[in-house]
């Protein structure tokens, strides 16, 4: 393979490109490759080893290199690369013992050898013997880097899990506190409301109702508390929950279980020999036949012999060598003096710590920015990415934008287990977390430059160029108490606990005192964050900040950002995300023409944009574009033009402020190939531009709004039209998987979506006007194909006017798994959906009856109102779980008496005696009421 050809942000990540050298054969002599990375996968077989820089090896071109490769492999130069050739012996040997069969997926990765740690453990959850304790209590105890995080998620994610518990709550438990801190962490996960620690008792009390008769399954992570007190408070807690209910804490220590008494205590060992072998050849040859030689294979197993059978450094150090496929390379990481740095032979940290010197030097930077976060913290690839951005830290390629070329930096480290995806967030975008080890390694190297300043705030160092806040509590900081002695300050950055704890929570934590002298003595502050703190306006001050790059200032009670941001001429990110007190951007932001990231969304009303915002031509994010009512002084929808590069999510809002169909023409939406989500939003009133004539304009808009064929989420909400435009009801978008009607109130008829072949999610809400659902009839596809094919989940909610579901054809909808109606008071049927799983029937008079559901496993019944007798039909085979709440007449269900092995649970449905209604044996039916 050329170097000159290889892509051209590649040195970036691989280490430099060298110069061409050429050299005899005779000459080359064999040295220790480089500290860098070597080529890429696709460039990493020893049949064309791309040459690499190092201060200590000759550069060559791939032709005299291949003399050294000869002799370390014992291969023919000429022979080629053999796309046939099997692994060696070694390795088949380990296939042949058919591992796939253990293999577990989490986060998108395998997880190989601990099926026999996950059922063991299933079974302290969710054995017979155990479920008499309320709540039933599981230590896992297991070294670091062993792999119990991982075993929580898969736990978290099990369908049993997902089968048998109402409730599901992950925590990271933080890396210091005392009996307050955890206390509060606990009840704000439980309850999902902020919490200062003067609200412990009222929290308490939300947590009774939120959880009161809800089987709940608690996973503790790194819970290394030993007080008897605090056990106390979550067997306390969790007494109000169902029977069955458990606790599940993985630890370190097993002196964790001695202090609470009987519980089920489990210990996870290190994986074998043989396990961890495999674990390391699938992360080099990912699972792909290669040529490698006894030599290779040899050094192999002697890296795997270093990191101690430990999985974290497995991935690590595979991640490491794979990128070449060469002998040399190999054995100057075996080599590597950084495997008995500072004593630490045997310590896992020395296995990530020759992963970490390996690394070029922008990574390294990149890695250790993460040094400011805690261990818990919850990263956002986008997020961070955007922070180094700020840092200078990502260099330029030759034609890939700056933030592709740090995402590509990300999925690097992600590719070296330098983070892990996570699982347990319920959210499109994916999150990551720093493994525990890795956290102390990043810790152990930045020692006064990145500083972590938490509780009751430790003055920064003098040294510090790079300062976090992390409060326990709500407090005052004094900054220029904080930042005394400090000069020369980058990053000042403020964490809440809602970062790292559990999303949607973020209560202002922190008033910030004297920030106008901070920004008079920092003026060198390139990244500033002072999100979820309580300040009200930002001081004229902020104008001294000139190389500032990135602002956070979201979840504040600002009420202005102030004229003079417009000096900031170098901002590429402004986030003031959830300011419920902010109503308008400066008419100067049109300044901040290198601004690559805007995000002003909120949960109530929106942010007014000035007109002239159309200057930030440099924007490639924009989470929302707000259109305006005065077209003089507020933006207009023409604008969105001249902003070309947008990509990933769109919303524009305030449509019904938009005059004509001309205008909406004008911003050329379909031009932009980038865009992947795309909400349109009128408003939520009807004040302006009511009756036909708004009804008419409105169409013409969304018509003009086509978006690019690669769309793939689309959400139409507050549409004052009486029709939809002819482009929703075709194939054309082939990419789309997601699409939401929310309050279109005109529409009697709903757009056919049946010829979206990707299509999987499908809400219809509030569409008062609709009287028959019809979701089979196109005249865009042939008669007999298939409608729907890829639908798996469909809601429908709030159509009063709803009477009929039209009969679908057996071959429709062939992969929908859950349907949920709500408030669908007049619907007389269901159709006969043969892969139905789960189907949940909210608020209505009577019970919605149907049949033929022959897969159905779930039947969730909510708020029948006067409803005395539901009858069930006698077909539901498969029904493992039966669920019944808020029903205040429900006097009887008929049909019990044919279900078998069923769970029921009756929950706030005071006429109803369970007792009375079963005409079965009771070792039949598992009972919950």
């Amino acid at each position: 393979m050329d170097p000159t050809k290889l892509p051209s942000h590649w040195h970036q990540l691989h280490g430099p490109k060298p110069p061409r050298l050429h050299i005899s054969k005779e000459s080359i002599k064999t040295r220790k490759p480089p500290r860098h990375p070597a080529p890429p996968p696709h460039a990493t077989t020893s049949d064309d080893p791309t040459p690499y820089a190092s201060p200590k090896i000759y550069y060559t071109t791939p032709s005299d290199f291949m003399s050294l490769v000869q002799r370390l492999t014992g291969r023919n130069s000429d022979a080629g690369p053999n796309p046939s050739a099997t692994l060696p012996a070694e390795i088949e040997k380990v296939v042949e013992k058919d591992f796939s069969k253990q293999f577990s997926e989490v986060g998108g990765s395998l997880v190989c050898g601990r099926d026999d740690d996950r059922n063991k453990i299933f079974e302290f959850i969710l054995g017979d013997n155990y479920n008499n304790r309320n709540p039933n209590f599981v230590c896992v105890v297991a070294d670091r880097g062993t792999g119990r995080t991982t075993i929580l998620d898969l736990i978290y994610n099990d369908e049993r899990v997902l089968g048998t518990f109402d409730s599901r709550r992950f925590i990271c438990m933080p890396e210091v506190y005392d009996d307050k801190e955890l206390t509060r962490v606990v009840i704000q996960s439980l309850s999902l409301v902020p919490c200062n620690i003067t609200d412990i008792e009222i929290l308490k009390e939300i947590v009774t109702e939120e959880l009161r008769d809800n089987k709940l399954l608690l996973l503790l992570d790194n819970f290394e508390n030993k007080t008897q007190k605090y056990w106390d408070l979550l067997s306390m807690l969790l007494s109000i929950c169902a029977k069955g209910s458990t606790i599940v804490v993985t630890t370190t220590r097993k002196t964790v279980s001695e202090v609470r008494g009987p519980m089920h205590l489990y210990y996870m060992n290190h994986l074998s020999d043989e396990w961890s072998w495999f674990i390391f050849k699938q992360g080099v040859f990912c699972s792909q036949n290669t040529n490698a030689n006894s030599n290779l294979l040899d050094i192999g197993r002697q890296l795997v012999a270093k990191c101690r059978n430990n999985v974290l450094c497995i991935k690590g150090v595979s991640g490491l060598v794979r990128h070449s496929l060469n002998v040399d390379w190999w054995g100057a990481v075996l080599d590597s003096d950084f495997w008995g740095i500072d004593e630490m032979e045997g310590d896992p940290l020395s296995a990530l710590r020759v992963c970490y010197e390996f690394l070029p030097p922008n990574l390294k930077k990149c890695f250790k920015y993460c040094s400011l976060f805690p261990k818990e913290h919850v990263f956002s690839k986008q997020h961070l990415v955007q922070m180094w951005l700020s840092q200078g830290f990502i260099e330029s390629g030759e034609s890939k934008d700056l933030e592709n070329i740090g995402l590509d930096y990300f999925d690097e480290l992600v590719s070296r287990s330098f983070f892990r995806t996570l699982s347990i967030h319920n959210t499109k975008e994916e999150k990551f977390m720093m493994p525990g080890l890795v956290h102390d390694l990043v810790q152990q190297l930045c020692q006064n430059e990145y500083f972590q300043s938490k509780g009751y705030m430790q003055q920064a160092p003098g040294k510090a160029c790079h300062l976090a806040l992390v409060p326990r509590e709500f407090q005052s900081v004094s900054l220029k108490q904080l930042t005394t002695g400090v000069h020369n300050l980058q990053t000042f950055i403020v964490l809440n606990r809602s970062d790292y704890i559990c999303e949607g929570i973020c209560p202002s934590i922190l008033n910030l005192v004297e920030l106008d002298d901070l920004f008079k003595r920092c003026m060198n502050l390139t990244t500033l964050k002072l999100d979820n703190t309580d300040i009200e306006e930002l001081p004229q001050s902020i104008m001294l900040l000139s190389n500032l790059c990135f602002l956070g200032l979201s979840n504040t009670n600002i009420k202005r950002i102030p004229m003079e941001i417009s000096n900031l001429v170098h901002l590429q990110t402004l986030e003031a995300k959830d300011c419920h007190y902010l109503e308008e951007l400066p008419r100067t932001i049109e300044a901040l023409t290198n601004l690559h990231y805007l995000d002003v969304r909120k949960e109530a009303g929106y942010v007014v944009m000035p007109r002239g915002i159309a200057k930030l031509t440099n924007l490639r994010r924009l989470a929302t574009f707000n259109v305006g009512m005065d077209p003089l002084m507020h933006c207009g929808i023409e604008e969105l033009k001249y902003m070309e590069h947008l990509k990933g999510c769109l919303e524009i809002s305030g449509l019904v402020n938009v005059r004509n169909g001309i205008d909406a023409k004008e911003a050329d939406i379909r031009s932009k190939d980038r865009i992947e989500t795309l909400s349109l939003h009128w408003s939520d009133t009807k004040t302006i531009l009511e009756g036909d004539e708004g009804a008419e304009i409105s169409e013409e808009v969304l018509l003009n709004l086509h978006p690019k064929d690669n769309l793939k989420e689309l959400v139409i909400q507050d549409y004052p039209g009486n029709v939809f435009p002819i482009w929703m009801e075709s194939s054309y978008f082939l990419a789309l998987v997601s699409v939401i009607f929310d309050h279109c109130y005109n529409c009697e008829r709903l757009p056919d979506l049946g010829g979206l072949p990707l299509l999987r999610f499908l809400s219809i809400q509030k569409m008062h006007s609709v009287q028959i659902m019809n979701l089979s009839n196109s005249k865009f596809i042939p008669e007999h194909s298939t409608r729907y094919p890829s639908l798996e989940q469909l809601n429908i909610g709030e159509m009063y006017e709803l009477v009929n579901w039209v009969e679908i054809s057996n071959r429709d909808f062939p992969r929908i798994h859950s349907l949920s109606t709500s408030k669908c008071s007049n619907l007389r049927n269901i159709p006969k959906f043969t892969s139905l799983v789960e189907l949940s029937i909210y608020s209505r008079a009577q019970f919605l009856e149907f049949m033929n559901l022959p897969s159905l496993q779930s039947l969730r019944i909510d708020s029948l109102h006067k409803t005395m007798i539901i009858r069930l039909p006698k077909n539901l085979l498969q029904l493992k779980k039966l669920e019944i709440s808020h029903c205040p007449d429900l006097l009887s269900i008929e049909g019990l008496s044919e279900l078998k092995s069923i769970e029921i649970k009756v929950v706030r449905c005071p006429k109803f005696n369970l007792e009375n209604n079963l005409n079965m044996k009771r070792e039949e039916t598992s009972v919950l009421a």
